[in-house]
């Protein structure tokens, strides 16, 4: 999403701390297809901290490296149901950016200004708070692969309750919610900025793959430096992503699906398509004809369809086929308020409103902060 320049907003409260306990809001239940994707993954309960009962840990497997479906190779099966129709979350000033899931039993999201991370548990329908406020910088994607919760942190600039600092992403380990691995942005030699993570997808082997909004460039690390402390080194970067003046910024949402990395780019409203070579290294970059991705924010694959959120004004989320011809297009949700990214939850898509282009303006969000679940 957005680089937001922002300290707070009218009717939030700065200094709103979040607490545990509070329950979603149940709905109905949708398709009784579930979901299942990426490596082995046994999520504990323990990442809840507290708040009715546990789902225990779920085994999930399937085609893609990860877990959350927020990447590749997503597969919609047979069972377990979603069985609610949004997720409230806690607190006035959070303003969420970004939402994962591992699938079937937790999904987080972000605070961009409040700089926590809050967890719902589907099968106690709670939500409680994961790493408190302040914990991170200003955090946009998020992606859980492997019981760790990767975060994209901008960094750029200070929330109500953390100094500013460089960008990076960081991984927390769900059971102890410690730290286990830093990923650092290259300092730029000419201008001294290490740009702003965005968003961030695994390939099936474990790579990691970030977007660079300021700079218009891919950063990855390796499956082999995944829990190390090793820098982010530029994957690729084209012309078509450079820096516009008076756009926000470029490549936005990254997602890894039919054997290559997608990136919708905010200043064009494209989508590109980046190929893998069997060395890993980046192959051509192409550009999506006759598909109009006008403030295109989160991407995810799932069963072959690319998913975009677009954000205000559009405010909607779509699943295309592309294919040789024309992408082929359908609505999943419209009327949405300012959502920013989206997550497989068993055998839904939870959309999460996060409302962050009042906290650009100055304007009070619509409370609770939610995520708005709908069929696939």
């Amino acid at each position: 999403m957005l680089l937001l320049a922002v300290t707070g907003c009218p009717g939030t409260d700065e200094g709103d701390e979040s607490a545990g306990g509070t329950t979603g809001t149940t709905g109905t239940t949708g398709a009784t297809a579930g979901v299942t994707g990426g490596s082995t993954s046994d999520t504990p309960a323990a990442t809840t901290g507290g708040g009715g009962t546990t789902a225990g840990t779920q085994d999930s497997t399937g085609g893609s490296g990860d877990t959350s479906g927020d990447s590749g190779g997503t597969t919609v099966g047979v069972e377990p149901t979603l069985d609610v129709d949004q997720i409230e979350w806690i607190g006035k000033a959070l303003f969420p950016e970004g939402i994962a899931s591992d699938g079937l039993d937790f999904v987080y999201v972000g605070g961009v200004l409040s700089g926590e991370v809050q967890v719902y548990d589907v099968e106690a329908d709670t939500v409680d708070v994961l790493l408190p406020p302040g914990s991170v910088v200003t955090p946009l994607g998020l992606k859980v692969r492997d019981d760790v919760l990767w975060v994209c942190e901008a960094g750029a600039q200070a929330t109500p309750k953390t100094p500013p600092g460089p960008s990076m992403i960081r991984g927390f380990d769900l059971a102890t919610r410690g730290l286990v691995a830093t990923h650092a942005f290259p300092v730029d030699a000419q201008t001294g900025l290490t740009g702003t993570c965005n968003d961030l997808a695994f390939d099936d082997d474990g790579n990691l793959f970030i977007t660079d909004f300021a700079m218009g460039r891919i950063m990855r690390v390796g499956a082999a430096d995944l829990l190390s402390d090793a820098e982010t080194t530029i994957w690729v970067e084209d012309d078509a992503w450079a820096p516009v003046e008076g756009a926000p910024g470029s490549i936005n949402g990254i997602v890894f699906g039919d054997g290559a990395v997608w990136t919708v780019n905010f200043a064009d409203s494209m989508i590109y398509r980046i190929d893998v070579a069997g060395d890993g290294s980046a192959g051509d970059v192409s550009g999506i004809e006759g598909l109009d991705a006008a403030s295109g924010d989160g991407l995810l694959w799932v069963d072959g369809e690319l998913i975009i959120v677009q954000t205000e004004p559009v405010n909607r989320v779509v699943a295309v086929t592309i294919g040789e011809g024309m992408p082929a297009v359908r609505e999943l949700a419209s009327d949405l308020d300012q959502p920013s990214t989206v997550t497989v939850v068993r055998d839904r898509l939870c959309i999460l409103e996060g409302q962050l282009f009042k906290a650009i303006l100055g304007q009070p969000p619509n409370v609770p902060f939610r995520a708005v679940c709908v069929e696939h």
